[in-house]
């Protein structure tokens, strides 16, 4: 229903876009009419009241928050789908998770027309549902790589879908999810903050923004955006995917 409203608005629609490779996807692609303003995502101004800590009265090592798997997300949501289906989203899930630096659109346009050899039709009904599964997934899958990554070290995790991890030991403690104003308390305390974009190329995440703004290091995977905007190492930590993260030996 919202893909519906989005594809009929009217001429005169803004289209606010948080990453610059949606615009000509918007504009070509799903050729809507209106203007095209690529605007970083964020969110409310930090809580003044939640000061930082001096860096030697932090006591938080790692922090992550961020839920891992969910009931919808446990298992591949088209898992129930045909054969032949299930292959073709198999694929693009497999390309795009470790295709970091790819919009999403561009690897589904380019596994559909291996498998069926037509053009896409980006506004039908159940292409909206592929983009929607796909994402979902692809944040949590990304988000477990990492986290499973730094399970031996001092992190701290708050949000739903850790059981499994949490059941193994090893350095990381898992806690239930915090709400905005006790996460940005959280990266006061924090000396790292972990991040793990979603399915962006040419765009941040507020954690970024938080976390610096707090006085920790962002410790992020890279993208455009982060390369473009950031001096690695000496504003941020960048990572590549699961690999090589720092002090891990992965």
């Amino acid at each position: 229903t919202y893909a519906k409203r989005l594809l009929d608005a009217p001429r005169n629609a803004v289209w606010c876009l948080h990453d610059s490779t949606y615009v000509r996807f918007v504009d070509e692609d799903l050729a809507l009419p209106g203007a095209k303003a690529v605007v970083p995502v964020g969110g409310p101004v930090p809580d003044s009241a939640a000061r930082p800590l001096p860096v030697e009265a932090r006591d938080i090592a790692i922090l992550f928050p961020g839920s891992g798997y969910s009931s919808t997300t446990a298992t591949k949501p088209w898992s129930t789908a045909s054969a032949a289906e299930h292959k073709v989203m198999d694929a693009i899930y497999d390309l795009a998770l470790y295709e970091t630096q790819r919009p999403l659109h561009d690897i589904i346009r380019q596994v559909l027309r291996l498998y069926t050899g037509d053009a896409v039709d980006w506004r039908a009904d159940w292409m909206a549902r592929i983009f929607t599964m796909l994402d979902n997934q692809l944040r949590v899958e990304r988000r477990v790589e990492v986290v499973k990554a730094l399970a031996g070290l001092p992190i701290h995790v708050y949000g739903h879908g850790w059981d499994d991890l949490a059941a193994k030991g090893g350095g990381a403690r898992f806690h239930a999810p915090a709400g905005f104003r006790e996460t940005q308390a959280l990266m006061g305390r924090a000396k790292i903050v972990l991040n793990v974009l979603p399915c962006v190329v040419d765009a941040p995440h507020d954690r970024i923004f938080y976390s610096t703004m707090a006085g920790a290091v962002s410790l992020t995977d890279r993208n455009r955006w982060v390369e473009r905007h950031y001096a690695e190492g000496a504003e941020l930590a960048i990572f590549d995917g699961g690999l090589g993260l720092p002090g891990t030996g992965t």
